[in-house]
């Protein structure tokens, strides 16, 4: 009934899954996980999101990054911060960034002007709070730019925790010039502000 043309019987299967939760969320996660039970992952994801559970966070994080390409990506991350705030409480203690630095991955090339590096930007996020986060990193480079945008991606850090990340780059930058300048900005699921900003000069 979720697939049906009828606004009525998709409006009367949605309360049935909210009816009957205990019901209807191992076929959701079932469908997510297998497929098989007639519903687009979409919808299925958006229900999730409705009246899924903490655990449920994961299971949507995981299915987002081995799907780059999933139909309806905002329903997705949609359902995702949903859940995620509604089980979120205030951390007691900031998120840290740490050992932020750059690592040369192949040698660099030289093309009209500039060299060419192919690198990944590595850092630690340090969560010494009670309340595991999900964040996503953004770059704004201002000496040396990537040759294309890194990927957007979320980091689940759990509480107590500390997450590696890796962003591999291939860099353009001046010749002459030994160092990039990067800014880099941690940003919360459902949240505009930063919760972190840290800016470096890294050695190419």
């Amino acid at each position: 009934m979720l697939d049906s043309p009828s606004a009525t019987e998709r409006l009367q299967a949605v309360q049935a899954f909210y009816a009957f939760p205990e019901w209807g969320l191992p076929l959701i996660r079932k469908s997510l996980d297998e497929g098989g039970i007639g519903i687009e992952p979409w919808r299925a994801v958006m229900l999730l999101g409705m009246i899924g559970e903490q655990k449920d966070i994961s299971r949507i994080l995981g299915i987002i990054q081995n799907n780059p390409q999933l139909p309806r990506p905002e329903v997705w991350e949609g359902a995702m911060e949903r859940l995620y705030w509604k089980y979120r409480m205030p951390p007691k203690t900031a998120l840290k960034i740490k050992e932020l630095n750059l690592k040369k991955t192949r040698n660099t090339e030289l093309k009209e002007g500039f060299q060419l590096s192919a690198a990944s930007i590595e850092f630690q996020l340090q969560n010494p709070s009670q309340q595991t986060l999900l964040v996503q990193p953004h770059f704004d480079f201002w000496i040396g730019k990537p040759e294309a945008p890194p990927a957007k991606r979320w980091v689940q850090v759990p509480a107590g925790k500390t997450v590696r990340v890796r962003v591999p780059m291939m860099f353009r930058v001046p010749l002459g010039r030994g160092k990039i300048r990067v800014d880099v900005r941690i940003r919360e699921l459902g949240l505009g502000q930063n919760l972190l900003h840290q800016t470096a000069f890294l050695a190419l």
